[in-house]
């Protein structure tokens, strides 16, 4: 089931719309059509009191002012591209610098986008225009958020261009399991099935060089504590969080499935080029359960 509410007026004028998903379990996902925002996922917990794990504002000035994307879809490009600047078919592309001399994530997550919904989907249309923030090509984005019966939040990104041009599209929703404003994230739990990592510079620039995760911090193919959210309590957002919660460092982690890091640059790297007329299309699922 979806319903939908009026959630308040961007500094720009546009009315924006809040659509609420809600299954048979209880579960229900609230996102806005304004930077594709998953401002709510609340859960009924193992004694069914509802928890909403995700990081947010209960008002839309918060999101407008906020400076770590909270639960906002991000691209063109997601992270960073080193010096603004990227090679494609031998021309080079200046780009908007928003984090020093460096591009990171890109408009998306302060644009408005088209909203259609399905039983238990909601589908955001925006075209990207050639030329927008220094990249190529007119894109026409579709991203679909759908609740499943099983509590999964389907996130399924498609994208076409007609022209060449790089694409890395994700989700920046900070989650604490045990409730948005619950404080520390330290003893929940983290598995991820990589054996190597992206080293970077101080400014966040990959240097090339892909390092064995073995005997780092950066080893989590055994679930183990988390460290993450080292830049929450330095957002500049003037408006609380939701229900008046305090956030700070380490209240929160944020999974962003992506491709490297200024990949562009790297043509050791996996390819993130989109060209001409070919699909983009990734999908990232968050799935929630109850441990006994």
């Amino acid at each position: 089931m979806i319903t939908k509410d009026f959630f308040g007026t961007t500094c720009g004028g546009d009315p924006v719309t809040r659509y609420t998903l809600t299954n048979r379990n209880g579960m229900t996902v609230c996102a806005l059509d304004y930077g594709c925002v998953i401002q709510s996922i609340v859960i009924p917990d193992r004694d069914g009191s509802a928890v909403d794990v995700v990081l947010g504002y209960d008002t839309l000035e918060g999101y407008e002012q906020g400076s770590v994307f909270h639960g906002a879809f991000v691209g063109r490009y997601a992270n960073r591209i080193a010096a603004s600047q990227f090679p494609l078919n031998g021309k080079t592309y200046l780009l908007h610098p928003n984090e020093g001399k460096n591009h990171l994530h890109g408009v998306y997550p302060t644009s408005m986008f088209q909203a259609e919904t399905t039983e238990n989907s909601i589908v955001f249309r925006r075209i990207s225009p050639d030329g927008e923030e220094g990249y190529p090509g007119n894109v026409e984005l579709a991203i679909t958020y759908t609740l499943t019966e099983n509590n999964e939040l389907v996130l399924d990104y498609q994208a076409v261009s007609d022209a060449d041009t790089v694409i890395n599209l994700t989700n920046h929703s900070y989650f604490n399991l045990d409730g948005h404003g619950a404080g520390s994230v330290a003893e929940q739990m983290l598995c991820i099935g990589a054996s190597r990592f992206t080293v970077v510079k101080p400014d966040s620039i990959p240097t090339g060089e892909l390092r064995p995760v073995a005997h780092t911090p950066f080893d989590f193919r055994t679930a183990k504590p988390i460290y993450n959210a080292n830049f929450v309590q330095e957002d500049t957002a003037l408006c609380k969080a939701k229900n008046g919660a305090v956030y700070t460092k380490r209240g929160a982690f944020c999974l962003e499935t992506q491709h490297f890091p200024d990949s562009p640059n790297h043509p050791d790297f996996p390819s993130a080029i989109l060209r001409r007329n070919e699909q983009y299309h990734e999908t990232t699922i968050y799935r929630f359960s109850i441990q006994g």
